[in-house]
């Protein structure tokens, strides 16, 4: 069946099956639109979320296909170099001060499930590139799911500041929350870097909250659970004073630096610690058991006064030493 409304130049037998068919040729008409719909809100009527273009597919057949609401579809055979086509484009510019979405993405599960094994799949959003072979060498490659850009806007008189590149939140609007925030998760291919970090600002990575467990969780079968390759001005690792390193999973056995002693602990007794301080010395047992080189001893006994010498000036040197209470 022809199309009820054709604005276009090509023949009947040429449309496609559709209630409105609209195509414009450049060659004849060189208008930078091809449909352009203006809604101009210069009153306020109470009416939510109103609307310049509505969509809305009604899917009442239970065996139905996938349908789309809106499909933006882009066919490109262009060599010439641009910022980038777009199969889909939603730009929002704030010149008041209302919040505003250059794009708004919402999946509503109305159901209710017996079981939580019932639940069935929902998606705010997918970005799906589909490519062949390897990507571009030079860097991390040039296929990218989502580029997040920071930019001024035309006119700006200073660097212009975004606050959150990717925002992962719950609010108090709702009951709603994430069980994982983000999951990086191989297929049928490895992926060679699960994330990759490179700034240059304070922190390349930084975590807080009151997690119940831990903070990151590192597990598997790897050679190694973490390698520090760079060149560090002060110290690969640092852990602030007091707080320990733990041996094993009860946090019994472990390492601290405290009052200038590194001592290790099994519970809350000191086995072996390290004084670090300007008079260091081992201990065992909380006690310093050696301690830096004495000086001389006197010269060697000739007679029983000058034993009695030496053998008080060794005991004064040995038990300052750390061998005797």
């Amino acid at each position: 069946m022809p199309p009820r409304i054709n604005v276009s130049e090509q023949p009947t037998a040429l449309l496609p099956n559709t209630l409105v068919f609209v195509e414009q040729n450049t060659a004849t008409c060189p208008d930078p639109q091809a449909v352009y719909v203006q809604r101009v809100v210069n009153t306020d009527d109470g009416v939510t979320n109103p609307k310049a273009f509505r969509a809305r597919t009604v899917i009442n057949a239970e065996t139905t296909g996938a349908e789309w609401a809106v499909s933006g579809e882009l066919v490109s055979y262009s060599d010439t170099s641009t910022a980038g086509h777009a199969a889909t484009s939603g730009v929002a510019e704030k010149r008041g001060l209302a919040q505003v979405f250059g794009g708004h993405f919402q999946a509503k599960d109305f159901n209710e499930y017996a079981s939580t094994s019932d639940v069935t799949s929902v998606v705010g959003a997918e970005v799906n590139v589909q490519a062949s072979g390897p990507d571009h060498p030079t860097g991390h490659g040039l296929r990218r799911g989502i580029d997040l850009i920071a930019r001024t806007v035309s006119g700006a008189l200073a660097e212009a500041e975004i606050g959150i590149g990717l925002n992962i939140r719950s609010d108090t609007l709702t009951d709603g929350y994430f069980r994982t925030g983000i999951v990086v998760q191989e297929g049928n291919y490895p992926i060679a870097n699960g994330q990759i970090i490179s700034t240059s600002g304070p922190f390349g990575l930084r975590l807080s909250g009151p997690n119940t467990t831990a903070q990151l969780y590192s597990e598997g079968s790897p050679l190694y659970g973490a390698i520090f390759g760079g060149t560090y001005g002060k110290a690969a690792i640092r852990v602030s004073a007091g707080q320990a390193v733990a041996m094993e999973s009860t946090g019994t056995v472990k390492m601290t630096y405290t009052g200038g002693v590194w001592g290790f602990f099994n519970g809350a007794a000191e086995r072996a610690g390290f004084d670090m301080t300007a008079s260091p010395g081992v201990r065992v047992a909380g006690k310093k058991v050696v301690g830096p080189r004495a000086a001389a001893l006197p010269p060697e006994a000739t007679d029983l006064a000058s034993a009695l010498t030496l053998i008080n000036d060794m005991r004064a040197k040995l038990t300052a030493h750390g061998l005797f209470d």
